[in-house]
């Protein structure tokens, strides 16, 4: 590996993580301003000592600060230009993930738009019918997965469920489903939007950080499809699946 190899991937690895490395230089400045003000504060506090009792400076305060300014102002240069640094690493690590954030709403966006209309497409093609009854097999394949021990979420009671979305078990019904689906859009239209983590706290199911990011609006409600499986031990258990994938941009109206 040559020179000049090292120094792209380096680069890369930079660029990569330039937030965290920004981020950190913000928090190591932080701290390094804190020490050099403190500092100068204690050298700046023996310097208007001397100066002031050896001159017998006058009584007037507005003469008395502009005096103690001109003897001290270059002690707080080194915290001045360091706070100066650290503050353009916080805005720079900002403005980073900002981008990026934006970047990958965009991504999800069109792959979004894709899916949707290679949905449309295979309805269009073979038949609503036959449509549901591959989402029913995909879902079947899905909850083969099923394993007794496996952590159960919702309530105590109730019929054994699997939110395809998440990859996660719960306890529901599909009465309990819709009524949450319709609590939601209630929500959902009463503020313009709602995120995927408002519907798993009502369907109580613990909500991963990720879910406060994605959601939907009014343009886009919530569409829960429901269908009938059973467990590798042949117990019954609901798949639970978004007729339209959560947005990244749910707070955004089209």
């Amino acid at each position: 590996m040559t020179i000049a190899d090292l120094a792209r991937r380096a680069s890369k690895l930079a660029i990569d993580n330039s937030p965290t490395i920004l981020t950190s230089f913000g928090v190591v400045g932080a701290i390094t301003t804190a020490y050099l003000a403190g500092k100068a504060s204690f050298e700046a506090s023996d310097i208007i000592r001397l100066k002031e009792g050896a001159e017998g400076y006058a009584d007037d305060p507005k003469e008395r600060l502009k005096h103690r300014f001109r003897l001290v102002w270059r002690l707080y240069i080194p915290a001045g230009t360091m706070l100066a640094a650290t503050t353009a690493c916080i805005i720079g690590a900002n403005r980073v993930g900002a981008r990026r954030a934006a970047g990958l709403a965009a991504a999800y966006s069109i792959t979004e738009k894709t899916l949707d209309e290679y949905k449309a497409k295979v309805v269009e093609k073979i038949g609503e019918r036959k449509e549901a009854a591959i989402h029913d097999e995909i879902a079947q394949d899905r909850v083969n997965e099923y394993k007794e021990g496996v952590e159960i979420y919702g309530a105590e009671v109730g019929e054994l469920a699997y939110d395809i979305f998440s990859d996660r078990f719960f306890r529901s019904s599909v009465e309990g489903i819709r009524a949450a689906e319709n609590s939601f859009n209630y929500a959902l239209i009463h503020d313009g939007y709602a995120s995927l983590a408002e519907l798993y706290r009502i369907l109580d199911i613990p909500a991963p950080a990720y879910t406060e990011q994605i959601g939907w609006n009014s343009d886009r409600m919530l569409e829960i499809k429901i269908a009938s499986t059973l467990t590798p031990t042949g117990k019954p258990c609901l798949a639970m699946e978004f007729r339209q994938e959560p947005s990244p941009d749910y707070g955004r109206f089209r």
